[in-house]
């Protein structure tokens, strides 16, 4: 007779928490089967861990089971206590105008950490998991594709239609025709129909209008309130279509800069380059082609579109690959650099900057690990 062999595997599982309008991760020990998940045994808390002999320490789980522990309400309620009163709530601390933003800005920057983690460890992350139901039921698929945000504006002369879809591949979502949960603001996480996205460039909080209708209608007398308050920061980030604007365009790069930056996916420095086009800036590692802004001097609104001059980016682009780096998706770095000495690049950057500022490259001061460099 075969023995079957049970196995257990720490997964992640985010629950929506009323007190902070953001969902919460915790870490559960799920048996499975064959490879198959089955249910939940407990809680994966250090000691329970140690207990089953499951090694986690030195892993991303190391990490991710820390800001678990640090994002519990009860410890987030006792690391932001008012100093001089008496023991208060975290309803009582996210009630205090002056307290909420603060605790905020610690969640979501814990919050970025433990999804970045998730996604380049590839570990499994459910979504509300039940202890009496299979794991399997609440499990999301991750998608790898990030959606892109499609936005378009119809001009009438009783107004704007404004409508705000997603894109994936050549498949086109229409919020409100699906159920969409909002696991994180920014960089927006979303689970769309049980598989887990990220939004590029755009808050997920803009999506809140188009959840329960297709399109937006912005009056006339409302407009230029409305996209000074709601539109600006969209559309600098993402390319529109707009219908019945007076546009103006523009296609000239007036400098051009690299920057250091620490990739957290590729373990290492890397860099990129930031094309200035007389003030609107693109990376060269970001696949929008257009940045749109808006003139408010006329009567009328006007879009302004810049659009990348792509054959004069790349001209610019080769006189990093002659100075021996490599290229991948507008990712520049050194080939063959391992975790050990992931900040070759720094020093690649100090031999070679007489050489880059005669190629007309400024380079932006960079700061890793909080030391400037």
């Amino acid at each position: 007779m075969e023995t079957t062999t049970i196995n257990f595997t720490i997964c992640y599982n985010v629950t929506p928490n009323s007190i902070l309008s953001t969902p919460l991760p915790n870490a559960y020990l799920v048996a499975s089967q064959d490879g198959t998940l089955g249910y939940i045994e407990k809680l994966a808390l250090p000691h329970v861990l140690d207990s089953y002999k499951i090694s986690y320490k030195g892993t991303g789980h190391e990490q991710l089971l820390e800001i678990c522990q640090l994002l519990k309400p009860d410890v987030l309620a006792q690391k932001f206590q008012p100093k001089r009163r008496k023991a208060s709530t975290l309803t009582d601390i996210m009630a205090d105008p002056k307290s909420k933003p603060v605790v905020m800005q610690y969640v979501n920057r814990k919050l970025t950490t433990f999804y970045q983690i998730l996604q380049k460890e590839h570990y499994p992350l459910c979504y509300d998991a039940q202890r009496r139901e299979p794991i399997l039921n609440s499990l999301l698929t991750r998608e790898q594709e990030p959606l892109k945000p499609l936005i378009s504006f119809q001009k009438t002369a009783e107004g704007i239609h404004y409508k705000f879809q997603l894109g994936i591949g050549e498949e086109i979502l229409t919020p409100c025709k699906h159920t969409i949960i909002n696991l994180h603001d920014q960089p927006a996480q979303l689970v769309i129909d049980r598989k887990w996205y990220t939004l590029e460039h755009v808050n997920a909080k803009k999506l809140n209008p188009f959840l329960t209708k297709e399109t937006v209608f912005i009056p006339a007398k409302n407009t230029k309130l409305y996209f000074e308050k709601f539109i600006s920061a969209i559309l600098k980030k993402v390319e529109i279509e707009a219908e019945g604007f007076s546009i103006e365009t523009s296609s000239v790069i007036s400098s051009y800069s690299l920057e250091l930056y620490y990739d957290f996916f590729l373990q290492k420095v890397a860099c990129h380059i930031l094309f200035n086009y007389q003030g609107v800036v693109f990376s060269s590692y970001e696949t929008r082609k257009i940045a749109t802004d808006i003139n408010y001097e006329t009567q009328d609104i006007t879009l302004v579109q810049t659009k990348r001059a792509l054959e004069a980016e790349l001209e610019i682009s080769q006189k990093l690959l002659q100075l021996g780096l490599t290229e991948e998706s507008g990712k520049f770095f050194l080939e063959g650099i391992t975790t050990e000495d992931s900040y070759a690049l720094v020093g690649w950057l100090a031999k070679n900057e007489t050489t880059l500022k005669k190629e007309h490259f400024s380079i932006v001061p960079i700061e890793l690990e909080s030391k400037k460099k």
